[in-house]
C-alpha cells in the first residue's frame, strides 16, 4: 500500500513528524523523524521514530549534526527511539495511544513554563 492510499498514515505524518517530545521517564527530548507501520505477531501498529535532540543557543530543539551518518540526513540507528502511536489491531478499529501525544504536550508545557 502506497503512502497516498493510507489516509491514516498521511494524517499521522502531518501531525507528528517534526514534533518535539519530552520522555519524562527517560529525561530525553526527541524530535519525531518518521511515522512507520510495524507488525509483531498479531499486533499491528504505527510508531513514531525519534532521535534525541539538543537545545541550541536560540532555545530551539534540534537533532545535533553528530547524530547523522556522515554526509546524510539519516540518523545513526543506535540513536533512534521508537514509541507506539496507534494500535491498528484494536477491536472496533484503530486506536490512537496517548503516550506520544502526552509527551508532545509535556514538551510544550515545559517550554511554556520557561
Amino acid at each position: 500500500m502506497g503512502l497516498e492510499s493510507d489516509s491514516v498514515l498521511v494524517v499521522l505524518i502531518d501531525n507528528y513528524v517534526g514534533a518535539v517530545l519530552l520522555d519524562e521517564d527517560e529525561n530525553e527530548t526527541c524530535v519525531v523523524r518518521a511515522v512507520e507501520h510495524d507488525e509483531r505477531k498479531e499486533t499491528k501498529y504505527y510508531e513514531v521514530t525519534c532521535v534525541r535532540a539538543e537545545q541550541g543557543v536560540s532555545g530551539s530543539w534540534a537533532v545535533p549534526p553528530s547524530s547523522f551518518v556522515t554526509s546524510s540526513d539519516v540518523a545513526e540507528d543506535i540513536l533512534m527511539l521508537g514509541y507506539a502511536l496507534m494500535d491498528m489491531a484494536a477491536p472496533g478499529g484503530p486506536v490512537l495511544l496517548y503516550g506520544v501525544g502526552d509527551m508532545v504536550s509535556a514538551h510544550s508545557a515545559r517550554e511554556a513554563a520557561l
